[in-house]
């Protein structure tokens, strides 16, 4: 796929694997997830690793065990009309570049099922800096905490139904 610039993945069941339901790493192209069921996995729903142009839309994202999205250092990511539910914490981001976590990462329209005010829906992250090998995860510490917000959460669950077909393209 490294050829094309748009990529898909829609109306897929992706449920109970041992790490990550999706796994993506080290992508810049665009790549939309649409319409899945993403659950039970033993880690993450969803985990993106420095990539960008992600979109995740109108998908089930329930009961993982880690988190339902891990998101590290990427951007461009837009996640919008999806339920996230039951997950032992929906998402967590966390960047050692401030850039990625200032270009275009938007939340927009979720179900959370743990909303509990009235509002946006508060989404906590960090942001680290190397103290002294930027390759050893060991020598970072954290500079501060990082929120984005869901401005516009929905009060009910949308409704999600997945044909039956697992497509990529």
């Amino acid at each position: 796929y490294s050829s094309s610039k748009n990529h898909k993945i829609s109306n897929c069941k992706l449920m109970k694997n041992n790490e990550s339901g999706i796994e993506i790493k080290y992508f810049d192209k665009s790549i939309s997830i649409t319409n899945c069921i993403i659950k039970e996995n033993k880690k993450h729903g969803i985990y993106l690793y420095e990539t960008r142009k992600i979109t995740v839309s109108y998908c089930n994202i329930e009961s993982n065990h880690v988190y339902g999205i891990k998101i590290l250092d990427s951007n461009k990511i837009s996640i919008h009309h999806n339920n996230l539910i039951n997950n032992s914490q929906h998402i967590y981001f966390e960047s050692l570049r401030i850039y990625f976590l200032l270009g275009r990462t938007l939340f927009r329209s979720n179900y959370w099922d743990d909303r509990a005010e009235k509002g946006p829906y508060k989404i906590k992250g960090e942001i680290f800096v190397y103290k002294f090998d930027p390759f050893d995860d060991e020598n970072r510490e954290k500079l501060r905490d990082w929120i984005f917000y869901d401005w516009f959460p929905v009060k009910t669950p949308h409704d999600i139904t997945t044909a039956y077909g697992c497509g990529i393209e």
